[in-house]
């Protein structure tokens, strides 16, 4: 076999798998995860789609998705598919055809019922992007519900004669949640003060990603090592069931608690090392809620709940892998519950005012935008603009503020007020992370320590803050960068742009930038490259990257400025010799 030949075959088998990963994750996207965007994201403009069910008849793409939105929402959230059978053959050349089957277990209420699925789907490569043109489903199993006493006994049946006399998933092996719910309560039939018992929920989290990234047969094996996993964690597990999609119940028995949470924690971190390194993308891990039982326990599917609301609880605790149960969590529950069913009343009762408070957000020197200064007269239209139709005029001084423009802050040379202020970067002084958000007290509607967040609480940084603007003010710094601003204006338009007519020269106090986009827009980056040969970095900013930044520190020696300014001198000299 030729190279070419072997590459030839190559590329259907990647045609192959494509097609049939595109037709799997269509029945997915409808049955499992209900998403619009991922069921029309290779859905053509003819397509044709026919059901068993006379309903089910689409000609185009927006019948297809009048049908979709319609049908969607009978499917029952907590559908489960397995994949039965799915194959790929080729019709012509860029066009395939997928045939297979599928078994769905679709939850009603208290029930389950299984039905099978046959399909036909076909898939045309057009300009490298594949495309759905038609679908045809038929049922060739109906429901059996497991209410009906006979189709029980049946699959009892079935399963003891393979062997197990429990009913189980069929994808990871372990109890359905209906035979794990009898099985828990037959075990704690008798609890003593000699056992102690807990039920814990485990939930793999960025499950979801792994389906999209990985596809689902990568997706059920980690549902089925996971499993694996729990049982063989501990010979504490006594019973483990998948109760829903990713979701985990496990029956434990203790002695000491403080043991069994190290058992816990000892299983989260070997998922992460054994099991999630292989979807290191999607990076999936483990969170577990526990609720430790007593003899006076409530019943199984109550206790289920509680674990899962204290799992629920680590979203908010990300550095822990492990929650318990306890009142507070329970408490927290009703509270929300009872402001989500007072909105949902209120909203019933057309009761909400919608209130709508424009605002205007504007750097008063761009400064990433590639240094672009805007003239007094615009920021005072814009504040008499704002003041006229009642919008909040906010000014974004992160990184011009704290005298970089040569004041304190960088509107302060138009004579106007902004309604809010946010800063950062150099109000920690020596580099410490901060931010500091500053209103007027007629729109201040929030309490002490109600608008916080990452850089606002370290007491390290308040101190050098507090020290760098006691500084700026003793030394009088504000009037010291406009002299070294000038400094770098003059250098600049003396030695640097006469090089070459086509740099532009733009900033304010100590922030200036160099444009080269009308020579190359790669010179900036070009320029700052070699600077760094020198020991000085100089930043790149603008449309791609085209301006040179110039912009020291606030307290440099003049002495030590004007030998970076020769710096980049000699940096543009060496490089305009190639323009």
């Amino acid at each position: 076999m030729t190279t070419q030949e072997s590459r030839e075959q190559e590329i259907k088998r990647l045609n192959a798998e494509k097609v049939k990963q595109i037709a799997l994750c269509h029945f997915y996207s409808y049955y499992v995860r209900h998403n619009m965007s991922d069921m029309l994201a290779y859905v053509g403009e003819d397509v044709t789609w026919l059901g068993s069910q006379s309903n089910f008849v689409a000609h185009n793409r927006q019948e297809f998705e009048n049908l979709l939105e319609r049908e969607i929402k009978k499917v029952p959230k907590q559908c489960v598919m397995k994949v039965i059978s799915a194959d790929v053959s080729q019709v012509s050349g860029n066009c395939y055809q997928v045939t297979g089957e599928l078994e769905l277990r679709l939850p009603v209420q208290d029930n389950v019922y299984y039905t099978n699925l046959r399909f036909s789907m076909m898939i045309c490569k057009e300009d490298g992007k594949f495309s759905i043109v038609s679908i045809h489903t038929s049922a060739i199993r109906k429901t059996a519900l497991w209410d009906d006493t006979q189709v029980l006994k049946e699959r009892q049946k079935q399963f003891s004669e393979e062997g197990g006399e429990n009913i189980q998933d069929p994808v990871t092996g372990v109890l359905q949640l209906g035979a794990f719910k009898e099985r828990a309560a037959r075990q704690l039939e008798d609890i003593s003060k000699e056992k102690n018992y807990a039920l814990i929920c485990t939930d793999i989290c960025n499950f979801e990603r792994v389906n999209n990234l990985y596809g689902m047969q990568k997706a059920d094996k980690l549902l089925a090592d996971t499993a694996k996993m729990i049982m063989a964690s501990s010979k504490c597990i006594l019973l483990c069931c998948r109760s829903v999609a990713d979701h985990f119940v496990a029956l434990a028995c203790y002695q000491d608690f403080s043991t069994f949470r190290n058992m816990l924690n000892e299983l989260c971190n070997r998922f992460v090392v054994e099991i999630g390194n292989e979807y290191s993308d999607a990076y999936p891990r483990l969170g577990i809620g526990v609720y430790r039982i007593d003899k006076e326990h409530p019943p199984i599917q109550k206790m289920v709940e509680y674990a899962n609301l204290a799992r629920k609880s680590l979203r908010t605790n990300t550095t822990s892998h492990i929650a318990v149960y306890d009142e507070r969590v329970y408490t927290q529950l009703i509270r929300a519950g009872k402001i989500e069913q007072s909105m949902k009343n209120a909203m019933a009762q057309h009761e909400f005012k919608a209130f709508i408070q424009p605002k205007y957000n504007l750097e008063p020197v761009q400064a990433e935008g590639g240094i672009r200064v805007f003239d007094v007269e615009f920021l005072k239209a814009v504040r008499e603009f704002c003041t006229k139709n009642d919008i909040l005029m906010i000014v974004d001084d992160i990184q011009i503020g704290c005298c970089r423009s040569g004041s304190f802050f960088s509107f302060e040379r138009a004579g106007i007020q902004p309604d809010i202020v946010v800063m950062s970067k150099s109000i920690g002084g020596i580099g410490m992370p901060m931010s500091i958000v500053l209103h007027k007290p007629e729109i201040d509607v929030w309490k002490p320590g109600e608008h916080n967040g990452t850089f606002r609480g370290n007491q390290l940084s308040f101190v050098a803050g507090k020290a760098a603007i006691e500084y700026l003010l003793e030394n009088n710094v504000e009037a010291e960068t406009k002299r070294k601003g000038e400094i770098v204006k003059n250098f600049v338009e003396k030695e640097i742009l006469p090089l070459n007519d086509k740099l532009e020269l733009r900033g304010i106090g100590l922030m200036w930038g160099i444009d080269c986009s009308k020579i190359d827009s790669a010179l900036a980056s070009k320029l700052s490259d070699l600077c760094f040969t020198k020991n000085l970095i100089c930043e790149v900013a603008g449309r791609n990257g085209s301006v040179l930044k110039i912009m020291p520190a606030l307290v440099i020696e003049d002495e030590l400025l004007l030998k970076g300014l020769n710096i980049v001198k000699e940096a543009f000299k060496k490089l305009l010799a190639d323009y």
